[in-house]
Formats: C-alpha cells, sequence, structure tokens
C-alpha cells in the first residue's frame, strides 16, 4: 500500500527538493540545503534543524496525503495504529529524498581538500537525528491520541454521526485495491475485511484522526507566532533553508485543508479566491506594502512629467552643477599634483558574495596605493550588493579619519560578509506572511517588522551599526570632499526610469546634460531621489534603506512602494543597470570640460563579480520548446537595452 497521490505528492517533492540537489553546487540556492549556516557556521546543529525541518515536512505531507486520501483504504480503520501504519507505507519517496540528499551532501564534502568521513558522519548524523526528533514527538503524540476501530466498538455512537456516513466517499469506485501492506517489521501482510463493521464506526476513527491534525497544526503555527517575537534574537535565527521548508510544509498543509473543506468545489473556490486576491487593490483591499523608512507618505506626489520638467529647469540643473563643480574642486585640492587622475568605481550586483567581493577588492587597490584610494576617489556607484560593500568601504574610510583604524583588515571583509538570509527568511515565514503585526517607529512614522525591517538590522548589527545613519548626515563630509560622491540606484517597477539616491542634488543627472539650452528636447530618464521627495523628507530616509533599494532582488526583498499619484514602487538598480557604467558615463559627460581642464584623465575601476567571457551555449538540434522561446529570449534584453542607449546618448 502507498497512499501516494502522483499528481500531488511526487511532484510537490520534486518542485520543492530536486533544485537543492541536481543544481550546480558553485554558489546560491543549493547551497541553503547542503551548507546551512547556524550562529554563524556551519556545524552540526545546521543540519539538525535542517532534518528537523525535512521531517516536519514529510510529516506535513502525510498528514494531507491522509487527510485527502484515508478514506480509500478503509481497511486501515481495524490496524492497531492506522496513521503509523500509513505513514510508514506512504514514505518510499522521503526514503528516496534522504539517501539521494545524502549522496549529494558527501559529493559536495568531496570537493573541499579538508574533507573527512567523520565530518560527513556528524553532518548525516545530525540531519537524521533532526528528522527522527520531528518524526518521534509526531508518533507520540498520534499515538497518545489517535485510535482504531476496535476502541470505538466498545462505545456508544451519536445519532448524528450516522448522519455523516452519507457524506463520505465510501463508494466503491473510490476506493483503491489494496491486497497487501508493508508492518512495521517491514513484512507484508494481507490486508482485512471490514465489511463486518458498521461505516459510522469507520468515519468515527477517521475523523479522530483528521481533529488531531488540526489541533497539531494549530500548535505549530503558535509555534511560529512565538518565533516571530524572538527573531531579532540569533539563537532563533534557524537556517534559511529550515525556513523555505518549514513554509513549504505550510503551504502543502494549508492547500490540504483547503482541498478537505472545499471538497469537489475547490477548482471553483480557488478560481474565486484568486480573483478576488487580484483586484483586491483595486477595490481599496490593498495587501501589506513595503516602505522607505524616514520618508513621510502622507501626501503623495504627483508622478508626471511636468513634475519632472519643473525640476529640470536649466536653472535648477546649473545650480547643481555648480554645486559638484565645487565638491570636485575640493577634491582635487587633496590631490598632490596639479592634474591628478580622477578615480570612479562601480561595482556590480551580485548578492552577498559581489559584498564580499568588492570589499576585498577595494582593500587590495588601497593596500597598493598606499591608503591613497578613496582619498583619490570622486565616485562611488553600482548596484545591489556592489554597492553595500562600496558604502560599507567609504564609511570605514571616514571613520579612519576619527579613530585608529586598519580599514584593510581581513576582519571588516568577515564582517560584512556575515549572514542575512537566516533572520531574513524567519521574518518572511513568521511576520509577511503569518503574523504581520509588529511595528517600529522611525522619523515619527510607523513601519512594519518585514524581512526589509531585518535585512537593514541584520547590516546594521553585522557591521557594528556604523551604516545606521540617513542621507543626509553625509551631505557635509561629500560637499567638502571628504569622502567621495556616493550614487545609489534603483529602478522603477512601473517604467524604465531610474531613482539616483545622493545626499547632493543631482537634477543634472536627470536628463542627457547639454550646454544649449534646450531641456524639452530631451526625455527624463533618470529622478534624483531626493529632489523629487524634498517635501517627504528625501534625505531623512536611512542609508541602510537606500542600500536595500538598490538590493531589492524579486522575492528575496519586497520591492519598496513610494507616495506617489500614481503609485510606484522600486526594485534592484541591477535590473537595468548591474554595472552603474551609465551613470559614470552620464555623469563625465556633464563635467567633461572641468575634467579635461583640472584633470590627467579618469581612471575607471570596474568590479565585476560576474566573469566577463560566458560559455559559449551548445545550440546544436535545438528542441521545438527552444526554438519556440529563444526570439523571446533574445530580443527582451536587446529591446530593454536599445530603449536604455537610446535615452542616455
Amino acid at each position: 500500500m502507498c497512499a501516494i497521490d502522483p499528481s500531488f505528492s511526487f511532484r510537490g517533492y520534486c518542485y520543492f527538493f530536486g533544485p537543492p540537489l541536481f543544481c550546480k553546487w558553485d554558489y546560491g540556492f543549493p547551497l541553503l540545503f547542503l551548507e546551512p549556516e547556524y550562529l554563524g557556521r556551519e556545524w552540526a546543529m545546521s543540519y539538525w534543524f535542517l532534518g528537523f525541518a525535512f521531517g516536519g515536512f514529510m510529516m506535513s505531507w502525510h498528514i494531507t496525503t491522509y487527510l485527502l486520501e484515508s478514506y480509500r483504504f478503509p481497511f486501515m480503520a481495524n490496524l492497531q495504529r492506522p496513521f503509523a501504519m500509513f505513514c510508514l507505507n506512504n514514505s518510499i519517496i522521503p526514503f528516496v529524498y534522504i539517501l539521494v540528499y545524502s549522496i549529494a551532501l558527501i559529493r559536495i564534502e568531496s570537493i573541499y581538500d579538508d574533507f573527512t568521513w567523520w565530518d560527513i558522519a556528524i553532518k548525516l548524523g545530525s540531519f537524521l537525528l533532526g528528522i527522527l526528533t520531528i518524526v518521534g514527538t509526531s508518533a507520540m503524540y498520534f499515538h497518545s491520541t489517535n485510535s482504531n476501530i476496535s476502541n470505538f466498538v466498545k462505545k456508544a455512537i451519536e445519532p448524528k454521526l450516522k448522519q455523516m456516513v452519507k457524506s463520505m466517499k465510501t463508494n466503491a469506485q473510490d476506493k483503491w485495491r489494496v491486497d497487501t501492506y508493508f508492518s512495521f517489521k517491514l513484512n507484508t501482510r494481507i490486508t482485512r475485511d471490514i465489511n463486518k463493521y458498521d461505516a459510522s464506526y469507520i468515519v468515527q476513527v477517521f475523523k479522530q484522526h483528521h481533529y488531531n491534525f488540526f489541533i497539531a497544526q494549530g500548535i505549530i503555527i503558535f509555534i511560529f507566532f512565538i518565533l516571530g517575537f524572538l527573531v531579532e534574537y540569533p539563537l532563533f535565527q534557524i537556517p534559511a533553508g529550515c525556513s523555505l521548508i518549514f513554509l513549504l510544509g505550510l503551504v502543502m498543509v494549508l492547500a490540504g485543508f483547503f482541498k478537505f473543506w472545499t471538497n469537489r468545489w475547490s477548482t471553483l473556490v480557488f478560481i474565486i479566491l484568486l480573483t478576488i486576491l487580484n483586484y483586491s487593490p483595486k477595490l481599496g483591499l490593498s495587501l501589506h506594502d513595503n516602505f522607505a523608512f524616514g520618508l513621510n507618505y502622507d501626501k503623495p506626489l504627483q508622478y508626471r512629467q511636468d513634475v519632472f520638467d519643473s525640476l529640470t529647469t536649466t536653472a535648477n540643473i546649473e545650480a547643481d552643477r555648480l554645486n559638484t563643480l565645487e565638491i570636485l574642486q575640493n577634491w582635487k585640492a587633496k590631490q598632490s599634483s596639479d592634474k591628478p587622475k580622477l578615480i570612479i568605481i562601480t561595482a556590480s550586483g551580485g548578492g552577498l558574495t559581489s559584498t564580499l567581493f568588492t570589499t576585498r577588492i577595494l582593500q587590495t587597490v588601497n593596500t597598493k596605493l598606499n591608503n591613497q584610494l578613496f582619498d583619490r576617489t570622486a565616485l562611488m556607484t553600482g548596484a545591489s550588493g556592489g554597492v553595500i560593500g562600496l558604502t560599507y568601504m567609504r564609511e570605514l574610510f571616514h571613520l579612519q579619519k576619527k579613530q585608529k583604524l586598519d580599514i584593510n583588515d581581513v576582519k571588516y571583509s568577515y564582517l560584512i560578509s556575515q549572514d542575512l538570509l537566516n533572520p531574513m527568511c524567519v521574518t518572511n515565514l513568521t511576520h509577511d506572511i503569518l503574523f504581520p503585526i509588529q511595528k517600529f517607529e522611525y522619523n515619527n512614522q510607523s513601519y512594519r517588522k518585514d524581512r526589509a525591517y531585518m535585512f537593514e538590522w541584520t547590516l546594521n548589527k553585522n557591521t557594528n551599526g556604523i551604516l545606521d545613519k540617513k542621507i543626509s548626515d553625509y551631505q557635509q563630509e561629500e560637499k567638502s570632499g571628504q569622502i567621495p560622491l556616493l550614487f545609489n540606484n534603483s529602478t522603477v517597477l512601473n517604467e524604465y526610469r531610474q531613482f539616483i539616491i545622493s545626499s547632493q542634488p543631482i537634477r543634472y543627472m536627470m536628463k542627457p546634460y547639454s550646454t544649449l539650452n534646450l531641456p524639452d528636447r530631451f526625455e527624463t530618464d533618470m529622478l534624483d531621489f531626493c529632489s523629487f521627495f524634498e517635501s517627504n523628507g528625501g534625505k531623512s530616509i536611512k542609508q541602510t534603506t537606500a542600500l536595500r533599494m538598490t538590493a531589492t532582488y524579486p522575492f528575496i526583498l519586497p520591492s519598496v512602494v513610494l507616495p506617489t499619484q500614481p503609485q510606484i514602487a522600486v526594485m534592484d538598480g541591477g535590473m537595468r543597470d548591474n554595472t552603474g557604467m551609465q551613470i559614470i558615463y552620464k555623469f563625465i559627460d556633464v563635467f567633461q570640460d572641468w575634467i579635461i581642464e583640472n584633470t590627467g584623465g579618469v581612471v575607471i575601476i570596474q568590479v565585476k563579480y560576474f566573469p566577463k567571457f560566458k560559455p559559449i551555449k551548445n545550440v546544436n538540434n535545438p528542441s521545438f520548446f527552444e526554438k519556440f522561446i529563444s526570439p523571446l529570449a533574445v530580443s527582451t534584453p536587446m529591446s530593454l537595452n536599445c530603449k536604455i542607449t537610446s535615452r542616455t546618448n
């Protein structure tokens, strides 16, 4: 016997757990399962939590399939422990997964030179112990609460229960033929005929199991609720892979309960609920939005072309250009030659890996330049994780002027590369999805403690709080040339434009610059964030919020809604320009005359985590779907690139 619904269970395991085992293991998603981190390191407790989470997912799978399919096996009602026997015979796929996971773990451990069989034994043993912990706990709970049919034969059945028999799926066409099943001793047993029992007894057995399942799931959701209040303590920041598995298990259970309660109407009810969810924002039932911390949302601004034009008048552009020219003059005054090289640094996105890579590259270059890199740098920009590394190193350089510290010390690379995913994933499960009720106050505004908040909170904790500042806190230091200019950028989801975040007014970046008085001839393709939201306190947003806005990768972090009419949202700056080079081209174009007259040229240090040359794909004998999709895959980035280029030239 195996109570597996192939359309639900097998594909569920493949979709949920296939990628971690069969994807490339260089970085990213698979390593959340193969190399989990807990309390900042990979050790036995990491794998115990992972095993515990997988055990929870496995029990959720058993509960869901039992809830939906147990009526197909009425003979189980006569067994001593019906649910336990069901789980045993329903565990073929979980056992196969455990075997495949073990092989994958051995393979990835063999990549490292210091791998030993003892290390593998500890990790696998901890993983299996975690599974046994949740399975054993569940077994004790269900053993003490569930009963078989013999217990109910001795008791009187309420008259109301007999009315339920008619609604139960006990028709012959719904039953699956089962002749044998595995016992706890792994022997095959022959199923017994239970036609001698009244059908109401069978109903009562299965119903009691279902009630116990509801109680068990209620306890689990309550635990998640408590976990949400404790997530800021490192002890409760479980590995990110565990949070993902718990989330998938929760989705599976909720889907099973939905199917159970709606019965044959499930498809229609699901379509209706999906339609309501889709149109809920239009009905004023908007879901939880994420905001920029420090920005005032009381008075939304009009997001229109005439507003852009009012910002990009010739007078405004010239005023901002003169302000930046003063900054460049202050920068030059610090240099040792009459015509120094003007250094501009840009760093590409690529998550936390890019942050670490950028930090180490800048430390290395700074060492080679005798700690003069940031004194000789005028501008820093980029996207996503690269900008986080640039901002961190700039802040260390700023602190170096006030206290004695070696910014090239590798310990700072370690601090910035500490885990961010664990607390974010736990918060996503406990706050964003289940209980979005906790709030915090900042700049007289109230915000929810979601995974965006946890990203900033963890980033500040990892870096000892040195980035916990407002954008305006950097204005004077940048103006005097003490630290380089920093341009954060983010992409507007609604269209192609970019928001450039800087403590300085930079309205000259909003349109292609021209010395001719032809402002209406050029389209606004970038927006000066602080100038546009000046009345909403644009410079009051946190520096970590600006970093989050430029590193908001889809689904990892929520897109940031801004106070405009119509409402817009922004996300990762790398979606449009992952290198920051388009910002640099425009900046150089605006100040090219000053650069030619006052410097010996521009040196661009481009830190790019991804390889410059990608391997050429083998396109011999493509399949039908590859032929169908390939024109779309090629045309989309080409058209986007043409659109961007045409607006910046």
